[in-house]
């Protein structure tokens, strides 16, 4: 068997792109200034976490200002799968009240007022996902929504939008995230990091790549993300599918050709992670290894964390590891989640969750209580053009088609060496494509 030095595993848990899924877990900064273009949109230059503290690195220092409970709350809505089996992201909710409790606490709320989280019980099917949707339209005292996981929104943003109110979608999943005129995101969700994965992927030079790929409906959609991009400069690809509960990969990884390709991608799901890190081991692959956050789950981590090393990981958030990390973003929230926090500080979703009602605060704070109105809202949001807390450094909204709703597909990577997560390139951001 022939393994070449560039052989590269990329393991995503996308098999649930266009379908009820699973994805990638989570996690900017400056003041937001407005200047009102003839069209009237406001233009935002920048935006942080923090006004009192704004920096362009993403710093959201605490001051030691306290909310005053006694003035009018701002309430925002959070739209997020939190019941049913393989739909539940409770972290989510988490994160989005750790971040008020620490705005409230810390950063003197939104202009003095106190922020309230107000949730709704929904799961994958889009019945709950539209009455949550009804429920936030018709209460007044909700003036903007934070997206968590959705996976079946469309009734929802549609009931948003026909009462004017915005959302900011935490992790792009399904189509109506992708789509849907009065909903925005700052980080590249599934199509981000599927590009992510393809681009870092060609970033080898390979003349062959290997994938294996979850095999349901979403997970082929999801495989022509990665594929197409590769196929198009030029790079042979072979597919392999395998069952998300397959507990040999050996023989889909040889199928693929990976012991003869160049760069080895693997989509598959975060249980399949840890069958894969034992195959690839088994196979004595020794090539550099790729993969997503579903990959850092901490189940795989406890499980196969020595057979990881040397293996990257692409993901279109700061991450919180390595525990070394300087990153402004990550520090407050670190900081956040010990005084605030409940729970696991690295449960699914609750890092983006808290990156989201930060950026929104940041955003909002200089249009004050009063102005934060949601027609405001709905030109603020498209106008910022970054740095995103716990993100890039530059969005642009609309985005390209046909994710026009996702103001960026930026990536970054980090590695584990010697047992230890390192940040490649510094943590910068790697650009995500722009057609």
């Amino acid at each position: 068997m022939r393994t070449k030095k560039r052989l590269t595993y990329v393991g995503a848990a996308v098999a649930l792109l266009l379908v009820v899924a699973a994805c990638g877990d989570d996690s900017g900064s400056s003041s937001a200034g407005g200047a009102t273009t003839a069209g009237g949109a406001t233009t935002v230059a920048s935006t942080s976490a923090s006004p009192t503290s704004a920096t362009t690195s993403g710093s959201a220092a605490a001051t030691g200002k306290k909310a005053d409970p006694s003035l009018p709350h701002f309430k925002i809505g959070i739209l997020n799968a939190n019941t049913g089996v393989g739909s539940s992201y409770p972290g989510v909710e988490a994160g989005a009240k750790t971040a008020a409790a620490y705005i409230n606490n810390e950063l003197g709320g939104l202009g003095g007022h106190q922020i309230d989280i107000a949730t709704c019980t929904m799961g994958a099917d889009e019945a709950s996902n539209t009455a949550c949707g009804q429920q936030y339209a018709n209460d007044s005292g909700v003036r903007v929504v934070s997206g968590g996981y959705l996976f079946g929104a469309g009734g929802a943003f549609n009931a948003l939008a026909a009462a004017k109110k915005s959302v900011l979608v935490g992790e792009p999943v399904t189509p109506p995230d992708f789509t849907s005129p009065n909903v925005w995101a700052y980080r590249g969700g599934i199509p981000g990091v599927l590009n992510g994965v393809a681009l870092y992927a060609a970033s080898f030079k390979p003349k062959t790549v290997a994938i294996i790929n979850s095999d349901n409906a979403g997970g082929q959609q999801a495989a022509k993300i990665m594929q197409a991009p590769l196929e198009a400069m030029g790079i042979n690809v072979k597919l392999v599918f395998v069952k998300d509960n397959e507990t040999d990969l050996t023989g889909p990884i040889l199928a693929a050709g990976a012991d003869k390709a160049d760069v080895f991608i693997a989509s598959v799901a975060t249980t399949a992670c840890i069958q894969a890190a034992k195959a690839v081991k088994d196979l004595s692959l020794t090539a550099p290894v790729v993969t997503t956050s579903q990959c850092i789950d901490k189940s795989v981590q406890e499980a196969v964390l020595p057979q990881m090393e040397g293996w990257y990981f692409v993901q279109d958030y700061q991450p919180n590891e390595p525990i070394d990390t300087t990153k402004p973003a990550v520090l407050a929230y670190r900081d956040a989640w010990a005084k605030y926090g409940n729970g696991p500080i690295g449960q699914n979703g609750a890092q983006f969750s808290f990156n989201n009602i930060m950026i929104l605060e940041g955003l909002l704070n200089p249009l004050g209580y009063d102005g934060a109105t949601a027609d405001a809202i709905a030109k603020t949001l498209p106008a910022f053009t970054g740095p995103v807390f716990g993100g890039t450094d530059k969005v642009a909204c609309p985005g390209p088609a046909p994710f026009t709703q996702i103001c960026s597909r930026d990536y970054v990577v980090q590695q584990i060496k010697g047992g230890k997560f390192t940040l490649v390139n510094d943590g910068k951001f790697f650009p995500g494509p722009t057609s």
